[in-house]
């Protein structure tokens, strides 16, 4: 590494200085945000496992499946979980101090930026590469996230810090620590293990190039790669262990990797969510599904199968339909590959567990700082710049050499980790990992723009600039189109503003996502529940209707509204319409029970001759309690009601004692 002088120690300083601003900043921002200490989705996964880990209590949090994991393979990888559970147990559990250690793993990562920058191009490009990292939204964002990506870079860059000293010495210590550390990132996300190879075949090349052929067969090459290998499997062994100890069931890290395969090749894949509308009928989960659902999805399987099946025996029937798709219309799944590979080199910000798009936007602080396009842009003009110097000899050939071979390794490093994700879907979180690695050349053409216009060198910049003008009109370029979902985005906000209590603005989100989308019919549902709550009756109505008008509605949505119309004409004293709502719930769900319950009240207690129907309600009423086994006292109640009205006071009354009883 080149010698840091004071000014360099200082400048370097002041950007991890802006940088801890930004975060602090951040995290006052998220402090108050209605997802807080109440995380959703992955989050929420991440932090129900870490807190079952210390308590032992694997309740599933209300509201969700049991995800079943004391007794399963490992579904999603243990790595962050378990970082998590040792924050939680070293702080007391509080919400707070997860973003505080994760900003401060983000900052060391800018520090091994600078380092891994001022090692192969100098301190100029490390001051840049640091200034970016510092500076770059989506890692402060994910650094407040109970997610496993700011671990993950740090584990990566780490390991990428000890290869890169390979150069000056292929060693067994220097290999054993990049094992250990490529496992640990694996336990992370298991798309980190494509770079064991990677790494070992370009320290192949290295070897070959300085020592001549034969070097795999070579002392010196093939302990080390021997070393990191073992270190390697040592390192990711206990998570196979564990699987097999649980389950029987011989998984290596997690059994995710065939519905993932499944949901990226299939022909309805749009390429960025998990939901296709098969897995949707394979599970019964109709509005799709995450981590905690995943039992539901392996006992869809077991149903089609007709037989009890292992995780690998799920995630490999999986794999074959996979499999299938490709031979059936290769062209499809490359068509599908090419559209993931234009998202994730695209502009556009992929959400996966929340809106990013707008979160950005409305964030004060993530609103500062370069897009991904401008750093993509950045990183072509270094590269170009790299690519001339090298082409025209500028620099000393030992140092030239030296950078050639460590840009070749960090290319590599790029293509092939993104390439990993492309048979299964694409997002920001799965792209921020290699976002690093952009930033190094990024900071190389920064620090040669700067230092040729330093320099008076006014045709080299005006060259650069040209570049970077075009690179960025490049890299800013949608080839594939996509539109973040701002209905979505103002929806979920309700519901937790709801979830706490606050009805005003959970009222305000909601009215705003169905102006966002008049044709989401989860907004308007939640929105007419709003209007109900607040007293504002004729227009709840008129949002129950203008949902169940819309064809975008799922039989759930459908019956909800139905239910909830019902309730509302039925108070009004308007029970013909009323009891038309609960008819067309049965025609949706004929064994809804509170349908059947519902009606079967309504036709018993009515005054109406046209609507009075004693054996029609009996009717009901029987098929409710059938269906709930006679647990439910509801149904029962309403069997008694229904009796009575039919004369046939002897059941009516046996009922009425069996419900005292219980009482």
């Amino acid at each position: 590494m080149p010698e840091t002088s004071g000014r360099q120690r200082w400048l370097l300083g002041m950007i991890l200085l802006i940088g801890a601003l930004l975060r602090f900043t951040y995290l006052f921002e998220v402090a108050r945000a209605p997802d807080f200490d109440a995380p959703q989705f992955e989050a929420q996964y991440h932090d129900y496992w870490a807190r079952a880990l210390l308590s032992g209590d694997w309740t599933p949090p209300p509201g969700v499946t049991d995800p079943e994991i004391p007794h399963r393979p490992y579904f999603r990888p243990p790595g962050y979980p378990f970082a998590l559970a040792a924050i939680y147990a070293a702080t007391g559990g509080g919400y707070v101090w997860p973003r505080l250690f994760q900003m401060v793993l983000g900052l060391i990562s800018c520090w091994l930026l600078y380092g891994l920058a001022s090692r192969v191009y100098g301190n100029a490009a490390a001051l840049g590469s640091a200034a970016f990292a510092a500076t770059y939204w989506l890692f402060i964002f994910f650094e407040a996230e109970l997610m496993a990506v700011t671990l993950l870079i740090l584990l990566l860059l780490a390991s990428l810090t000890v290869v890169v000293r390979w150069a000056e010495g292929f060693t067994a210590r220097r290999a054993a620590t990049v094992g250990v550390l490529l496992g640990a990132a694996t336990l992370v996300r298991p798309n980190a293990a494509v770079l064991v190879p990677l790494f070992l075949l370009w320290i192949a090349w290295l070897s070959g190039r300085r020592q001549g052929r034969g070097v795999w067969f070579r002392r010196p090459f093939l302990v080390p790669s021997l070393v990191l290998v073992a270190t390697f499997v040592l390192a990711t062994l206990p998570a196979t262990l564990r699987n097999l100890r649980v389950s029987g069931d011989l998984v290596w890290i997690t059994s995710n990797a065939g519905v993932n395969l499944f949901v990226g090749t299939h022909p309805q894949s749009d390429g960025i969510s998990p939901v296709v509308p098969e897995l949707g009928q394979i599970s019964g989960l109709e509005r799709g599904w995450d981590s905690f659902d995943y039992p539901r999805v392996a006992a869809g399987v077991e149903r089609l199968v007709g037989r009890t099946m292992s995780d690998s025996e799920v995630s490999a029937y999986f794999s074959q339909r996979a499999i299938g798709y490709a031979v059936a219309d290769p062209g499809q799944v490359l068509r599908l590959m090419a559209r993931k590979l234009a998202l994730f080199w695209g502009p556009a910000t992929i959400s996966n567990n929340k809106i990013l798009h707008f979160e950005r936007q409305n964030s004060p602080t993530l609103s500062f700082g370069p897009s991904f396009a401008t750093l993509l842009a950045f990183a072509l003009v270094g590269l170009a710049w790299l690519g001339w110097e090298w082409r025209s000899g500028q620099k000393s050939s030992p140092e030239r050499t030296r950078r050639l071979e460590i840009t070749v390794l960090l290319v590599l490093c790029v293509v092939v980790y993104s390439l990993s994700f492309l048979p299964f879907f694409v997002s920001d979180r799965f792209r921020a990992p290699v976002v690093p690695l952009l930033i190094l050349f990024a900071g190389y053409g920064l620090s040669a723009l700067v230092q040729a216009a330093i320099t008076a060198r006014y045709r080299s910049l005006t060259i650069g600039l040209v570049l970077l003008i075009g690179a960025r009109a490049l890299t800013g370029i949608a080839w594939v189109p996509y539109e973040p979902d701002l209905s979505l985005w103002h929806w979920r906000k309700g519901l937790l503003w709801k979830a706490k209590g606050d009805t005003a603005r959970a009222h305000d989100e909601f009215r705003q996502a169905v102006d966002a989308d008049p044709d989401d019919a989860e907004a308007r549902l939640s929105f007419a529940e709003s209007l109900a709550a607040t007293g504002q009756f004729d227009d709840a109505v008129a949002e129950y209707r203008a949902t169940l008008s819309l064809p975008t509605a799922l039989d759930a949505d459908s019956i909800v509204a139905h239910n909830n119309l019902a309730g509302l004409l039925a108070r009004r004293g308007d029970i013909a319409s009323a009891i038309q709502h609960w008819t067309a719930i049965l025609e949706i769900d004929p064994n809804r029970v509170s349908a059947l319950n519902n009606l079967a009240y309504a036709l018993a207690t009515s005054t109406e001759p046209e609507i009075h129907d004693p054996a029609g309600a009996v009717e009901l009423a029987e098929r409710a309690v059938e269906l709930t086994r006679r647990q439910d006292p509801r149904p029962l109640a309403t069997l008694a009601v229904a009796y009575h009205a039919a004369g046939r006071e002897v059941e009516a009354e046996e009922i009425q004692r069996n419900l005292k009883t219980r009482e």
